[in-house]
């Protein structure tokens, strides 16, 4: 719901200099900017072909947060065999304030609906939203483990393993803490 969200920031736009990163199985990284730059269509996403697959994006100041936002799939993929390449499976972890890569588990979702079960028509209102503890992080990484890509291609001899496309990753301050501020801000 788009009004819950009115007047809290999205910590993990680029404009506030978050760092996005795939980081792949071998435990190399990866600049993976399309994650966070603000466009939730199609026209901007990260297709990873190897599951699981790991996003991580670091902040450069800590915030309290409270919900988080997981565009994944491509609406315009959906009638095509591989299906809308969504995520159906993820784990969120946080990353402790003054701990540099010490991760927590914030949350997990095991069966996110793909486009049909979401009644999503378009790229833009397509998205999982996870609610969690409001808490203080430095950084988001989420761990992509399962997808509703069918593995199969226009190709009929092509057999690729499922992956999954990521439009982009939102991060949201709790509200109390933004009202407090533009009370602040007034005074």
């Amino acid at each position: 719901d788009l009004a819950s969200l009115k007047g809290r920031a999205n910590v993990l736009l680029s404009a506030y200099e978050t760092k996005a990163f795939v980081i792949s199985p071998d435990g190399k990284r990866r600049k993976a900017p399309r994650l966070n730059d603000g466009n939730v269509s199609g026209a901007s996403a990260e297709t990873l072909a190897k599951l699981p697959a790991v996003l991580q994006l670091n902040m450069l100041k800590t915030k309290l947060v409270r919900t988080v936002r997981i565009f994944s799939g491509n609406a315009d993929y959906a009638p095509y065999p591989s299906g809308e390449m969504a995520a159906t499976a993820f784990k969120i972890e946080g990353m402790l304030p003054a701990a540099t890569d010490h991760w927590f588990e914030l949350a997990s979702v095991k069966n996110a609906p793909g486009l049909a079960q979401s009644g999503a028509a378009k790229n833009e209102d397509f998205v999982t939203v996870v609610t969690i503890d409001p808490v203080e992080v430095m950084g988001l990484r989420v761990t992509i483990l399962g997808s509703n890509d069918t593995g199969r291609r226009t190709n009929p001899d092509a057999r690729p393993k499922p992956g999954v496309v990521i439009r982009e990753v939102e991060l949201y301050t709790h509200e109390v803490v933004t009202k407090i501020r533009e009370q602040l801000s007034n005074m």
